[in-house]
């Protein structure tokens, strides 16, 4: 039998399926420890980056069709004014640069 999910991941996969006639993709924080096996240990509770914040699509040809509104982190850096700083792509058209607060989480 496969094994179940953590329940905070699960309602987020329980609300991805539900929308799935198209995508749409958000981003959020998780925490893992420094030291191996680096277990995960926080999900942020909400998206901290929203496809309806960004521009509106353009309506150009999408490479995936099924992409309505979508936001993918690239990378992140650690700032020394204890913000990050995020790349990410904006509905598979344009790339974009935001800094996030940091959240301390035990």
């Amino acid at each position: 039998a496969p094994k179940s999910l953590p329940l905070r991941l699960d309602g987020v996969l329980r609300r991805y399926e539900r929308c799935c006639a198209r995508r749409r993709y958000v981003a959020g924080f998780y925490g893992f420890r420094a030291e191996p096996p680096f277990a995960p240990f926080f999900l942020s509770a909400e998206p901290v980056l929203l496809p309806e914040r960004e521009a509106d699509p353009q309506r150009q040809p999408r490479l995936s069709p099924l992409n309505a509104q979508v936001v993918f982190p690239g990378g992140a850096a650690f700032l020394p004014n204890q913000r990050w700083l995020v790349s990410y792509g904006v509905h598979d058209e344009c790339c974009a640069l935001q800094e996030l607060d940091h959240i301390e989480r035990p």
